[in-house]
């Protein structure tokens, strides 16, 4: 008996109960909520004093989902802006409600101007009547949404927060207690590179030319890998990909096989990407001044949201393979084709 007791008082020592939880959930959309779960804790947190770090270079973009004007209702539950940084005029007239974003320059701020790796949020619940919970913010929800740029960073970055407590008293509660044993939840966010297109022509052409109506044939008698290839040769025109939503992209990356018979430069056989405007671009790659002919060689090639190629960032985004000029006993064959982004 005494052994169990004395098991007991150390597990209560090593798993300590957290009466209040801060944590992220990932929405998919390049947005992840703030979120908070008070259930265990005798009382609400009146206000909220948070440090939010992302990790790997990658960069918060928006705060929103806030209450705009702050107040808890019993229709409108919630937190919104912290008391100080609502502007009241001399008729006590609100005059601009702020955002939970604590100005740049104001003690403890890093960098505030988003995008940003590191910002403050301040946050409170204001209802009335105090001595009543009916307009109380809920035991727990959603303090607000943030915006996440991966900004280049590759694979896993984390998502943090942690009480300001230094100028600001972290999260306190109704009591005017600071909240304590806060259980801070690190989200693991994934930055990997994403395969949104991917065809290596072994069934049919759904994914090409608004699904599968093209002048190109599939073919046995060349490939790079499977069955089959894609080929072009006098009158079959250009091959189109569906739309890619690239717009939130940071990198485009096209990859494909080719192998030609007979093509030269007057032939302008190109690989072209669709920019914003509706056009096609013959610079990306020329296919048919490439030697050794008969042979199967690979492009790859990486464009950024930056700059000149910010174009082809955008919801209809799509390649075009163009053999337009391609003449009679002159072939093009496309095999293993991938569109991969970054976000």
């Amino acid at each position: 008996m005494k052994n169990l007791l004395a098991l007991v008082m150390v597990s209560l020592v090593a798993f300590p109960v957290f009466a209040l939880t801060v944590s992220f959930s990932d929405n998919g959309n390049h947005t992840v909520n703030l979120n908070y779960d008070a259930t265990g804790d005798d009382e609400l947190p009146r206000a909220f004093a948070l440090n939010i770090q992302v990790s790997g270079g990658a960069m918060i973009t928006s705060v929103t989902g806030f209450k705009i004007d702050g107040e808890s209702t019993a229709t409108s539950p919630g937190y919104g802006i912290f008391m100080g940084g609502i502007v009241i005029d001399g008729n006590g007239i609100v005059q601009d409600y702020s955002t939970p974003l604590d100005s740049s320059g104001s003690p403890g701020t890093v960098d505030q101007v988003l995008p940003s790796n590191h910002i403050i949020l301040g946050m409170s619940s204001l209802y009335w009547p105090v001595d009543s919970e009916v307009n109380a913010p809920g035991a727990s929800g959603t303090l607000c949404t943030l915006g996440i740029d991966c900004n280049g960073a590759a694979g896993d970055i984390s998502i943090i927060a942690t009480q300001e407590d230094i100028y600001r008293g972290g999260i306190v509660l109704e009591d005017s207690n600071s909240a304590e044993d806060v259980n801070f939840q690190t989200l693991v966010y994934s930055c990997a590179p994403a395969t949104v297109f991917s065809d290596g022509f072994e069934s049919n052409f759904d994914k090409w030319d608004d699904f599968g109506t093209t002048l190109w044939d599939r073919t046995t008698a060349q490939k790079k890998s499977g069955s089959y290839s894609a080929h072009c040769s006098v009158g079959q025109m250009s091959l189109y990909s569906d739309y890619i939503d690239t717009s939130e992209c940071y990198s485009i990356t096209v990859s494909f096989w080719y192998m030609d018979h007979g093509i030269d430069d007057n032939d302008n056989v190109y690989l072209e990407f669709l920019d914003n405007n509706g056009y096609y671009n013959e610079t990306i790659f020329e296919i048919g001044n490439t030697s050794p002919e008969d042979t199967w060689h690979q492009y790859e090639t990486t464009i950024y949201n930056s700059g000149s190629d910010t174009q082809y960032f955008h919801p209809t985004f799509n390649i075009r393979f163009k053999g337009s000029y391609i003449d009679a006993g002159e072939d093009l064959w496309i095999d293993d084709v991938s569109v991969v982004v970054r976000y």
